[in-house]
């Protein structure tokens, strides 16, 4: 998953970088407008804005950023070249009402006489809206037929090592945890499937091992940094915005049969601003989004305000009607296990000898 994409800029940034700035006229202001797409309240939403080289600007007091009290802007990171030349100037907006509307947020530097203006329009609709329910996509099989854990187990246990990062931090840990089990409650109650918080580990899914021998036909969860080594999984991409991924093995079946499953939480995720800027809602919408693909559902791109939207969107934690959608359809019915019929009990039977599976990862 996810924390911010550039594609919803990528009009503005083309926009005004296609407006170029006259340099012999006095307090030059270039004006290009741009909408960048539209996000649920309160969720904050990276901007980018490109600052042209030619302007000189080295210093983060020469460049203003004006928005309306409908948002709350604060400044995100600024780029520079190999002179020291601020050449890209980023922020996190988030929009304040629970009602829906828009807002257009403003940069403005200056060099002597000279400045230049750039603008975006943000959108946003009503807290109130959960999407279509239709905004959902299994992992494995087809909507009609997807792939799930078999529902009749007593129970899928989660274990989760917190690494190394979250280590010197006993409090901090416990605030994870506790996250992590409202992740695990928030699925079990939506699905019905018998996930169960089974504790700690040290265990760490790798590419080579992605499964705990301790937690067989379970989900193994852990806190790491991307690579190989100590505390690390190569799992992770180490991508700039991702924060996660989560996935499983499947028995080629119809619809496919789920055997276990895993979720890599990026120990970037413990520090990034817009996951730890107050309110816990975004790292467990980051948590319920990975153990979303742990028990068998894809990305709902393009609906975003879905919690399984590849970026996280949703500060308040809470399911999409999409997301709901999907739950109900991967896990367990009230039709299921009245009688034990003789392929569930192969199913139950056999996923401990790990037999020929595919493997799915989802960022």
């Amino acid at each position: 998953m996810t924390v911010a994409t550039l594609t919803a800029i990528s009009a503005a940034v083309l926009a005004i970088a296609g407006t170029p700035a006259v340099a012999d006229a006095r307090s030059q202001i270039v004006t290009p407008q741009a909408t960048v797409a539209a996000v649920p309240p309160r969720a904050p939403m990276p901007i980018t804005y490109p600052v042209s080289a030619a302007a000189g600007i080295r210093y983060l007091s020469q460049i203003r950023l004006t928005f309306p009290t409908s948002v709350k802007c604060v400044y995100r990171t600024a780029t520079r070249n190999s002179s020291g030349v601020i050449v890209s100037y980023g922020v996190y907006c988030t929009p304040k009402p629970t009602t829906a509307g828009s807002a257009t947020v403003t940069i403005t530097y200056t060099r002597g006489y000279y400045g230049w203006r750039a603008s975006s329009v943000l959108k946003w609709l009503s807290s109130t809206y959960l999407g279509p329910a239709g905004a959902w996509a299994p992992a494995s099989g087809t909507k009609a037929s997807p792939g799930r854990w078999n529902p009749c187990k007593p129970a899928i246990i989660v274990k989760v090592n917190f690494g190394s990062a979250l280590a010197p931090n006993p409090t901090r840990t416990a605030q994870e945890e506790a996250l992590v089990k409202l992740a695990i409650a928030n699925i079990k109650s939506r699905s019905g499937l018998p996930l169960v918080y089974g504790g700690r580990t040290k265990f760490m899914p790798t590419k080579s091992n992605r499964y705990d021998p301790t937690n067989p036909s379970g989900i193994s969860m852990a806190f790491a940094t991307a690579g190989v080594g100590y505390g690390r999984s190569d799992l992770l991409p180490g991508t700039v915005y991702n924060r996660g991924v989560g996935g499983f093995s499947s028995v080629s079946e119809v619809p496919p049969r789920i055997i276990d499953g895993f979720v890599v939480i990026d120990n970037r995720a413990l520090s990034d601003p817009i996951l730890t800027g107050g309110a816990t809602g975004l790292r467990l919408a980051v948590y319920m989004h990975e153990l979303g693909h742990a028990v068998g559902l894809a990305h709902a791109d393009p609906d975003q305000y879905q919690v399984m939207y590849s970026i996280v969107r949703v500060p308040s934690a809470r399911w999409g009607l999409g997301d709901l959608s999907g739950l109900r359809a991967i896990g367990r019915k009230p039709t299921d296990c009245q009688v034990v019929a003789p392929s569930i009990a192969a199913a139950t039977s056999t996923a401990q000898t790990k037999e020929p599976s595919t493997t799915t990862i989802l960022n």
